[in-house]
């Protein structure tokens, strides 16, 4: 009885397949077109959709791009995304499967401090990526003096050219392009603390994609699979 009930998942699996295209950015160390396996993020959400029989193929764009595409349906979705209330008007959002923390860094030296209150970078300049989602007091604050950059490396530059006061950063990604393209900035930028929050990981999937309902539903049962059978914790222990 057991062995039918399965083989009947395994077909019905099968049945409705498909390739689930998602559009994303080349972010290192989590995700990117000449990483291993494209890296932990693309890993842990191929794995998840493969429980259901989906197959991943990602579209490596600029962010904005990124974004662009998935909100007019020319992809199922992108990722990976941090949640923001304003754009569940063009997504609906996965279950979280990953976090990284959110910084400031600036140019060591600097007197820039943070203590938590929004209020004590108001009278600073600060860079942002352009179409990254940072933090609701960041995204919607009239009194921040916000930069627009195209990348997260244009960003860390300029804190180091004293262009801007602060970059606001994944502390992750900053460390692997200090470590790994601009070995200049290893002693010359440096992460205020308290971090600005601990952002989750998301598939932000499009509401002009194609049967997104099941999608949604497959990838999230998918996600609490390979974490009950071990999978999820495998693929970090693989990319540490």
């Amino acid at each position: 009885m057991f062995k039918t009930v399965l083989l009947c998942a395994l077909f019905t699996s099968k049945l409705y397949s498909q390739t689930v295209t998602l559009s994303t950015l080349n972010w290192p160390p989590f995700i990117g077109n000449n990483l291993k396996k494209n890296g932990v993020v693309a890993e842990v959400v191929r794995e998840a959709l493969k429980i259901k029989g989906h197959e991943l193929k990602l579209e490596f764009e600029d962010w904005d791009t990124s974004v662009s595409r998935s909100k007019s349906g020319k992809t199922d979705g992108l990722f990976p995304e941090y949640f923001d209330e304003s754009r569940r008007t063009d997504f609906i959002f996965s279950d979280a499967f990953m976090s990284s923390p959110l910084v400031l860094a600036v140019k060591k030296g600097s007197k820039v401090s943070y203590s938590g209150n929004i209020s004590d970078i108001e009278k600073i300049k600060i860079g942002v990526v352009k179409g990254y989602v940072n933090t609701i007091d960041i995204d919607t604050s009239k009194k921040i003096n916000k930069t627009q950059v195209a990348s997260d490396l244009a960003n860390l530059l300029k804190v180091s050219g004293g262009k801007i006061d602060a970059a606001v950063i994944d502390e992750t990604v900053a460390k692997d392009i200090i470590t790994n393209i601009a070995k200049q900035l290893k002693d010359n930028i440096s992460f205020l603390r308290p971090t600005l929050e601990d952002k989750m990981f998301y598939i932000a999937w499009s509401n002009k994609g194609k049967n997104q309902k099941n999608l949604i539903s497959d990838f999230n049962f998918g996600l609490k699979t390979i974490k009950k059978t071990g999978l999820f914790d495998k693929i970090l222990k693989e990319f540490e």
